[in-house]
């Protein structure tokens, strides 16, 4: 995002000095560490090298190239805030990885710190050509037309004409040549005791071994073309079977769409048979916990089935243990409890529940008569007892 954000930064410095009829030869963003007292602390710039853009090539632009201290405000605005003629450019230093010093002499001395090693050392490079151009035409300029001075070498005569030529021949050699001496110098270490002729042999072996890896992979893409054709091939047969299927997908979604009104008529009558099976299972729980109001419990239909087949003198004999007897004192009780219940009659009015309650009813009458007779057997005989004893209105102890 930063990179992005320097390369419109640099566009846009680039064409305000085209505006200014200015070529933008070098930008880099730098940290003004230290100008003269003027810089109290490190400011963000960008370091522009330019030379007029209208006669670029020409001794006079040459001459009149510059150093640019440039600051682009918070409104895209690019604000030239300090130049610098390069022809009164009188040393160039560097200090660790990332700073750098321009002396300009009576200029003053400019310090900048780069954001990288290999942008101080591109600018540099740049710098010291345009400075190196400036030197070589300086003695044929003395001032231009717009009065910028530039430096004149101090030899006369002879001696200056054959420094001049020294300087551009051995400028020329650099420039011709591929490698510097420092270049050189690794090369040799790198080389050590071997000599050009091994590395010519090496070459020569890499070359054939080279050839030799061509031709092996020209032979396999030769006698992989059977392979290929088979490949393409079943290629070809998925495409078709592919498009069989596409024809099948028509031809099915075509039937579905034809049969619409059918499949929506399913549905219907699926979702309402569905909605009938779920009222039948509510009516079913209902009819279960309806027919739990209407049942007895086992055992009491077990009791009074035992007391309907039962004949007097068994009836007798049954209540007669004190158990029993309470045993169908419940079961009246609760008949008596679900003949009170009016609930099934409020809740379902149909005729099952009136059948039910007069079976209710029949059953607990039945119980009451025949444990009424065994009431009234029973006060019966203890009458006849009490009667038949001569002895019940004597006074003896």
């Amino acid at each position: 995002m930063a990179a992005n954000w320097d390369d419109e930064l640099q566009q846009l410095i680039q064409l305000t000095f085209r505006q200014r009829h200015e070529e933008m030869l070098a930008c880099k963003a730098v940290v003004i560490t230290g100008r003269s007292k003027r810089f109290k602390t490190p400011k963000p710039r960008f370091l522009v090298l330019c030379r007029p853009f209208s006669a670029a090539g020409t001794t006079s632009s040459t001459s009149n190239s510059t150093l640019n201290v440039v600051q682009v405000g918070p409104e895209r605005v690019v604000n030239v805030k300090l130049v610098f003629s390069v022809a009164r450019l009188v040393d160039m230093g560097q200090e660790g990885s990332l700073d750098a010093a321009f002396n300009f002499g009576s200029g003053g001395m400019l310090s900048v710190k780069f954001e990288s090693y290999i942008q101080r050392q591109m600018f540099i490079a740049a710098v010291r050509s345009v400075h190196c151009d400036v030197q070589l035409l300086a003695p044929a300029v003395g001032t231009d037309r717009k009065g910028v001075h530039t430096l004149l070498l101090d030899e006369m005569g002879i001696v200056k004409d054959n420094n001049i030529v020294t300087q551009v021949m051995t400028q020329r050699q650099v420039k011709r040549s591929a490698l510097t001496t420092e270049d050189e110098q690794q090369l040799q270490d790198f080389i050590g005791p071997h000599s050009f002729d091994d590395i010519r042999a090496t070459e020569n072996l890499l070359s054939t071994r080279q050839k030799k890896a061509e031709l092996l992979y020209i032979n396999d893409l030769v006698s992989s073309s059977n392979e290929w054709e088979g490949m393409r091939d079943g290629i070809c047969s998925i495409v078709r079977e592919v498009e069989e299927l596409e024809e099948h997908i028509a031809r099915y979604s075509r039937r579905i769409l034809s049969q619409k009104d059918q499949l929506q008529r399913i549905e219907n009558q699926y979702n309402m048979l569905q909605r009938k099976q779920e009222n039948l299972e509510k009516l079913r729980e209902h009819m279960h916990m309806f027919n739990g109001q209407l049942d007895l419990p086992q055992h009491v239909q077990n009791l009074l089935q035992r007391l309907e087949r039962k004949s007097e003198e068994d009836f007798m004999l049954y209540l007669s243990d004190d158990n029993n007897a309470r045993l169908v004192s419940d079961a009246v009780n609760t008949i008596t409890s679900l003949l009170q219940d009016t609930r099934p009659e409020v809740d379902y009015h149909i005729a099952a529940v009136m059948e039910r309650r007069a079976a209710f009813t029949a059953q607990r009458r039945m119980v009451v008569q025949r444990f009424r007779a065994y009431v009234l057997s029973t006060i019966k005989q203890y009458e006849d007892i009490y009667l038949s004893d001569t002895q019940r209105f004597s006074t003896a102890t």
